[in-house]
């Protein structure tokens, strides 16, 4: 496994655009997974919900909400880059600058079938812009390889997990 550089980091948040974002309620008691399409720059991760349960998580919770990107390459080599820190709603500069790019990401991402010719105009009236600003961001790289070692006189006969596996 390699730690990444802060730089490496940086440049895999860039060149993607859709990630995991993880959001807790303290009312709840419980933590919320969910893929976004969202937008890297100038050290801020920008994205877009609509009012529901992520927004209301990260509502009562702004801090400690976490961006998780993975990317596999072609010869599986395997990155996976968390940003972690508070969410605020975008206002001002930030707002206008971003809106546009971060939304045409949005109706690529999963939140796209929301913005279809068939779906609604009004949910984009709905769309809260909302920005990350990571205090911290960390990576690694490994490379998953499948690896048996047994040589072929002591290979078991049956799988350890057959027994598990068969229902």
């Amino acid at each position: 496994m390699e730690i990444l550089s802060p730089q490496v980091c940086e440049a895999i948040l860039r060149r993607n655009e859709i990630a995991r974002l993880a959001c807790f309620s303290p009312a709840a008691d419980e933590t919320y997974i969910v893929p976004i399409s969202y937008r890297y720059r100038d050290g801020r991760i920008y994205f877009a919900c609509l009012p529901g349960q992520k927004l209301r998580y990260i509502k009562q919770h702004p801090a400690g909400v976490s961006l998780e990107v993975d990317e596999v390459d072609r010869t599986q080599h395997w990155s996976t880059v968390i940003a972690t820190g508070k969410v605020t709603e975008a206002s001002g500069w930030d707002q206008v600058q971003e809106a546009f790019p971060t939304m045409r990401r949005v109706t690529r991402g999963p939140l796209r079938n929301q913005f279809s010719a068939g779906g609604a105009p009004e949910s984009m009236n709905e769309l809260v812009m909302c920005v990350l600003h990571p205090t911290k961001i960390s990576g690694r790289k490994d490379r998953w390889v499948l690896r048996v070692d047994h040589p072929e006189s002591e290979a078991p006969k049956t799988h350890i997990l057959a027994g598990h596996l068969a229902g």
